[in-house]
């Protein structure tokens, strides 16, 4: 098998306001192969079953352990901490400083 997988933390939903289960941890394919396009039905599909895989784990060490002991090729992709700029609702309608040309 030639498939190569992705272990990462996924984005939270859009629709979702808090941080709730947005720190487990995806196992998932990395590599896109042939894909199979309806024209009449507008669906994709693919032959390969294992593109269809997305396990989720708890820790970054028992995701890597997995794919370790099915003999999978991986690839880590680093937790990107999220950065909050403290600022007062007054803010929003504060004059925008003109930069000097």
């Amino acid at each position: 098998m030639n498939t190569k997988f992705k272990i990462y933390i996924p984005a939270k939903s859009s629709m979702q306001s808090g941080l709730h289960n947005s720190s487990k941890w995806c196992l998932e394919t990395s590599n896109v192969s042939d894909k199979v396009h309806s024209s009449n039905y507008g669906w994709v599909s693919s032959n390969n079953p294992v593109e269809q895989i997305k396990l989720f784990f708890n820790t970054k060490k028992q995701a890597i352990d997995f794919a370790t002991k099915k003999g999978w090729e991986f690839n880590v992709e680093e937790e990107s901490k999220r950065t909050l700029t403290k600022k007062n609702y007054a803010d929003n309608f504060k004059p925008k400083k003109k930069k000097l040309t």
